[in-house]
C-alpha cells in the first residue's frame, strides 16, 4: 500500500460523499464542509474568521472553519470543539490548523467566483 492509501485509509477516504458536502485532506486529517453554505453558514464562518491582518489571523480562520467543519478526522486533533489552543504545544496541532484554516478560507472565497467556460 503506497504512502497515498495508508493516509486515505487513515482518514476514512473512500467513502461516499454526502450530498452537498467538499471534502479535504491531507496525510493527517480530513474533513468536509459545504459546498454552497447556507447564508446561516456563511454568517457563522465569517463571525469566527473576519479577518484583520494581526497576530489573531490564523485563530480566527481555525475558529472560521470549525463553524463550518462536518466530518473530522484526526488523530493529533481528535474533537475540534474541544481543543484547547492554550495547553498544548504539539507542533503537527500547529501545522493542521494552519492547513485547515487557509483550506476553508480558500474554499469561501471561491464561491462567487464566475465559473469559466
Amino acid at each position: 500500500m503506497d504512502i497515498i492509501e495508508k493516509a486515505k485509509d487513515l482518514v476514512g477516504l473512500g467513502k461516499e460523499l454526502p450530498e452537498g458536502m467538499s471534502e479535504f485532506s491531507n496525510e493527517v486529517v480530513y474533513f468536509t464542509v459545504p459546498t454552497r453554505p447556507t447564508v446561516r453558514q456563511q454568517l457563522a464562518y465569517l463571525g469566527g474568521a473576519a479577518i484583520l491582518p494581526g497576530a489573531e489571523m490564523f485563530i480566527r480562520l481555525w475558529e472560521g472553519a470549525v463553524a463550518l467543519i462536518d466530518d473530522w478526522k484526526c488523530k493529533t486533533i481528535p474533537d475540534i470543539n474541544d481543543f484547547d489552543l492554550d495547553n498544548t504545544d504539539d507542533l503537527a496541532a500547529t501545522n493542521i490548523i494552519l492547513w485547515v484554516g487557509l483550506r476553508v478560507r480558500e474554499h469561501m472565497n471561491k464561491l462567487d467566483e464566475v465559473p469559466k467556460n
